[in-house]
């Protein structure tokens, strides 16, 4: 089992979560079909949410697909995802998560965007579980409210 960071815009979540579909441009054909049944995808919102919309595990083999599901532009390679851990709401990232993810090399404000900017990102599974951990605090911090 492998996890990935995925990066979409508001609106491209919305249809990713409407549909359970995760899709993505050409330069990423090659990671697409290298995914594997139960592979976990964590959603990293982009601005202006900059929030973790939630865990999905991989459902289905890569296919290719041009039919319009309405994203900012057409993204072929796809893959069927189902929700994993998922919070009602998106959750903001915070500081105390950023300085604990071993992949952000560079802690400075500046340093850590540049890991938002590619679609698809390999994290390694302790990044991942620190990122899980968070998540799961956070929806139980939810259901006190």
């Amino acid at each position: 089992m492998r996890y990935w960071l995925c990066i979409t815009t508001p609106k491209n979540w919305e249809i990713v979560k409407k549909n359970n579909v995760w899709g993505v441009e050409e330069r990423y054909e090659t990671t697409m079909k290298r995914l594997e049944l139960n592979d976990l995808f964590l959603f990293y919102i982009t601005n202006p949410a900059k929030a973790i919309g939630g865990i999905y595990e991989v459902a289905s083999k890569w296919y290719y697909d041009e039919k319009s599901l309405d994203w900012n532009k057409l993204y072929p390679h796809r893959i069927k995802i189902i929700p994993f851990v998922v919070p009602p709401v998106s959750i903001p990232v915070d500081e105390k998560l950023l300085e604990e993810l071993l992949f952000i090399t560079d802690k400075s404000r500046r340093g850590r965007t540049v890991f938002f900017f590619p679609s698809m990102v390999l994290l390694t599974e302790e990044d991942y579980k620190t990122v899980e951990k968070w998540l799961q605090q956070k929806i139980n911090m939810l259901k006190q409210l």
